[in-house]
């Protein structure tokens, strides 16, 4: 028998020690956050590499059935906090959350994608997802603080 020792490193990792052994935390924000902000930003990840091609995709794809490529990360550097930049980082998210259906996810209910009423820099992204018949929430901020 191996006996193992858990710590708590405050980053809010997929599983707790509990009184009665280990249990499965909420591991369904880490798969949003990875579907959002985990991918290869700099281009899609291709199929297949030639020897001199430079791969610069997420090193977790190399495991995985599906391809995170961050298209609400590359949408966030790329647009400005118009309504159209807006429109578009809104898509990205919606396609980027479509990998993670119908293993992680049942449904997307709705994504909202606003600017900060005090600081026009800032984007909160809003999601809505139903798992499991639970309906869940998820909230991320990015852009300069202020």
């Amino acid at each position: 028998m191996v006996n193992t020792l858990f710590t708590n490193d405050l980053n809010g990792g997929d599983i707790a020690v509990k009184s009665d052994g280990i249990q499965r935390g909420d591991f369904l924000q880490t798969a949003v956050y990875c579907a959002l902000f985990g991918g290869n930003v700099e281009e899609n990840t291709k199929p297949e590499y030639r020897r001199y091609e430079s791969n610069k995709s997420y090193w977790g794809n190399a495991f995985l059935r599906r391809q995170f490529n961050s298209e609400t990360e590359r949408a966030l550097r790329n647009n400005t906090t118009t309504a159209d930049g807006l429109s578009e980082i809104r898509k990205a998210v919606f396609t980027d959350l479509q990998k993670l259906i119908p293993t992680e996810i049942d449904k997307i209910t709705e994504v909202y994608v606003s600017q900060s009423a005090t600081n026009p820099t800032r984007i909160k992204i809003t999601i809505f997802i139903e798992a499991q018949r639970i309906h869940k929430q998820f909230i991320f901020e990015a852009g300069e603080n202020g």
